[in-house]
C-alpha cells in the first residue's frame, strides 16, 4: 500500500503526495499504483491551490488595469483632462487654468469682502 499526504484547498481542489510506495511499485517498472492508497496525514490549507491563486491573481491584475483604464477614459470625457497611454495626467492638465469650475470668482467671494468692510 502507497502512503499518501493529503492537501485539501479552499478552492476544492485536492493534491496528494506521495510518502512511501509500496513493494509494488517500486518493482514496477513504470512505477505505477496498482494497489490501495492510504491517506496518512490530511492537511486543511487556507489558501487556493498553486494554480488558482495565480489565476485569480491574473483575473485581479485584468480587472484593475480595466477599472484604471475606464476611470482615465471618464475623466478625460468629464474634465477635458489629456492622459498619457498609462492613464496618468499629463503635464499642463486643467489645474491652475483659468475657468475652471473650481477656481472661478474665488477671489470675490462674500466672505473675503466682508473682512476688508470690517478694517
Amino acid at each position: 500500500m502507497c502512503e499518501f499526504t493529503e492537501f485539501n484547498f479552499v478552492c476544492g481542489h485536492v493534491w496528494h503526495k506521495l510518502r512511501s510506495e509500496c513493494h509494488f511499485t517500486r518493482t514496477d517498472p513504470n512505477k505505477e499504483h496498482h494497489g490501495p492508497k492510504v491517506i496518512k496525514e490530511s492537511f486543511a490549507q487556507s489558501t487556493a491551490c498553486p494554480d488558482c491563486e495565480a489565476k485569480i491573481r491574473k483575473a485581479m491584475e485584468d480587472q484593475r488595469e480595466r477599472l484604471l483604464k475606464d476611470a482615465a477614459q471618464h475623466a478625460q470625457a468629464a474634465h477635458h483632462i489629456p492622459f498619457g497611454s498609462d492613464g496618468q495626467p499629463t503635464q499642463g492638465g486643467h489645474q491652475g487654468q483659468a475657468g475652471h469650475p473650481g477656481q472661478a470668482g474665488h477671489q470675490g467671494q462674500a466672505g473675503h469682502q466682508g473682512h476688508a468692510g470690517k478694517q
